[in-house]
């Protein structure tokens, strides 16, 4: 039973991610870093998503399911943000997987003061024809420009990265999530990092799985 006060804190908006949710929970919940609180937060889904995490943290310590009745993944992180502890902070999904080391290494990077934010970059990854043929697209410049953590690999400081991980120290200094953003949330609060002089850090060590949508209309 873990009993050491967690180091990181991970927050995971989820709505509607029956198909991937259970690759992203085993994939942070198994992770070889136990010095850990995670929180599911979901945004009300209505495909089995709640019910599945609702079942599925029990017995895992430190690991919690709340419910964001505005759904939204700006709501559900600054719902949570208040009741987290750790030194660090972390904002996953719950249609990607993360490597076994990806919190251990990214608190090395912090603790190295090597960054105020890190992350890695994001393989994209379709489970169909067409989501991997969205896949391609979005991991080419032609798709999506100057984007580093879709298109690069390596170690490099840049604008922005996905499921960063924050010094908590930023968070509480900038604010977080700005609430009338139901898209590119991150982006925001990672160019107001940038605007301040924050550091962030894209390291390959980091890189993840990231499940495309699989049609035009949801992405």
């Amino acid at each position: 039973m873990q009993t050491e006060t967690p180091i990181i804190s991970i927050v995971i908006p989820v709505y509607n991610e029956i198909d991937t949710i259970k690759d992203a929970f085993i994939s942070i919940c198994n992770s070889n870093y136990d010095r850990k609180e995670i929180f599911f937060v979901d945004g009300m889904s209505d495909d089995g998503t709640y019910e599945w995490l609702d079942q599925a943290v029990k017995g895992v310590p430190n690991c919690y399911l709340e419910k964001n009745e505005k759904r939204f993944v700006s709501y559900g992180f600054n719902q949570v943000f208040p009741k987290t502890i750790g030194k660090y902070v972390s904002r996953l999904d719950g249609h990607s997987k993360y490597p076994s080391g990806y919190f251990e290494i990214a608190v090395n990077v912090l603790e190295r003061d090597e960054a105020d934010v890190v992350g890695g970059p994001a393989k994209h990854v379709g489970k169909t024809w067409k989501g991997e043929t969205i896949a391609s697209c979005m991991m080419h410049p032609f798709g999506v420009g100057l984007s580093s953590f879709r298109t690069e690999t390596r170690k490099k400081y840049v604008d922005t990265v996905p499921f960063p991980v924050y010094k908590r120290s930023v968070l509480e200094n900038l604010g977080v999530y700005d609430e009338e953003l139901v898209r590119n949330q991150d982006d925001e609060l990672n160019y107001r990092c940038g605007a301040k002089g924050y550091r962030i850090l894209m390291d390959p060590a980091l890189g993840t799985e990231y499940f495309v949508r699989e049609n035009l209309s949801d992405l």
